[in-house]
C-alpha cells in the first residue's frame, strides 16, 4: 500500500470514530518535519506521520514527534491505519502513550 493510500485510509478510520483529523501542510513559516495528520480525539491532541513499509523517517520528523509528546500530545509514526486508530483510542480513553515508532515491522520485531 502506498503512503498516500495509508494516509487516506487512516483519515477515513479516524473520521469514522468521530474524531477530527486535519491534514497538515506546513509552509515556510512553520518549517519542515511536521506530521502528516494532526487532530483531536475525545479532547486529546494527536499527530501521525504516515509511512509506507519502506518509508524512512527524517531526524526533524522524530524531533517534532518528540516535542509533541513532551507537550502532552500523542505523536507517532505508523504504516498501519488500524493500529493508529487503536493507539489513539487508548491514548484518548486511558492515557496510554504508544511507542513513538508504531510501524508494523517494528511492532512485529518486538514480539
Amino acid at each position: 500500500m502506498s503512503e498516500a493510500s495509508i494516509r487516506q485510509r487512516g483519515r477515513e478510520l479516524l473520521l469514522k470514530q468521530g474524531w477530527l483529523p486535519i491534514a497538515l501542510v506546513a509552509g515556510p513559516e512553520a518549517g519542515k518535519g511536521w506530521p502528516d495528520t494532526v487532530g483531536v480525539a475525545e479532547g486529546h491532541f494527536f499527530a501521525v506521520e504516515w509511512k509506507d513499509w519502506n518509508g524512512g523517517v527524517e531526524p526533524i520528523q522524530w524531533f517534532r514527534l518528540r516535542c509533541i509528546r513532551k507537550a502532552g500530545g500523542c505523536g507517532f509514526v505508523t504504516d498501519d491505519p488500524e493500529l493508529a486508530v487503536a493507539a489513539i483510542g487508548d491514548f484518548a480513553m486511558m492515557g496510554t502513550m504508544p511507542p513513538i515508532d508504531l510501524r508494523r515491522r517494528t511492532v512485529d520485531q518486538d514480539r
